[in-house]
């Protein structure tokens, strides 16, 4: 999977809005090799989006001939502070993400131990977490750079959320988490944007 990750900061909510909603309709429309997306802008007016496609090929095309790529590209002028990078390294864990959660947070920051790190959600989470909380959906990995991440993360509401956030019984893990997590930013969506690709019926 290949992931295209935005960040910037939104001086007009309904305009970034309406702009993302004109860019996700076509890319639904755009030729195969999109699989979906997550944004959302959080209370503080950041706006985040992971856009998964099947392959950086299958990005590349869909941006060249896509009829909203460049108005979306103009949206993005709009964004302070904007910043996008590209993935081509990815990590699903737990159970990945679904269009049904009610609360998503996007952390994005730099690891100093990468492969520690995806241990610890993709193969230790489900053992030491993942049967005590079933709220934690999972989510997806997009690395960047030198250790560089946006990690998402979907749950079922944001009030189960922070509920298991304070159970004691996975305070080691947590800790474990934050030995190998640096400069992480938190941005939590509580309206989040979702877009899975059309599945077109066989003829």
């Amino acid at each position: 999977m290949f992931v295209r990750v935005h960040r910037g900061q939104v001086d007009d909510r309904d305009d970034i809005r309406r702009e993302w909603r004109c860019w996700e309709r076509s890319l639904q429309d755009a030729p195969d090799g999109y699989v979906g997306s997550t944004a959302g802008i959080a209370d503080d007016g950041t706006f985040v989006a992971m856009v998964r496609y099947e392959s950086e090929a299958a990005a590349r095309c869909i941006d060249a001939v896509s009829p909203g790529a460049e108005r979306w590209r103009q949206a993005c002028t709009r964004l302070r502070d904007h910043f996008v990078v590209d993935s081509t390294e990815t990590d699903v864990w737990n159970r990945g993400g679904t269009d049904e959660a009610g609360f998503v947070q996007i952390r994005l920051g730099m690891s100093n131990d990468p492969a520690r790190l995806r241990d610890l959600y993709v193969n230790q989470q489900p053992v030491r977490m993942g049967p005590y909380r079933p709220e934690v959906l999972g989510g997806l990995f997009a690395w960047y750079g030198d250790g560089g991440f946006a990690l998402s993360a979907y749950f079922t509401s944001e009030d189960e959320a922070r509920s298991g956030e304070n159970l004691h019984e996975f305070e080691s893990f947590f800790d474990d988490i934050s030995a190998v997590m640096q400069d992480v930013r938190y941005v939590d969506l509580h309206e989040p944007w979702f877009s899975t690709a059309r599945v077109l019926s066989p003829v």
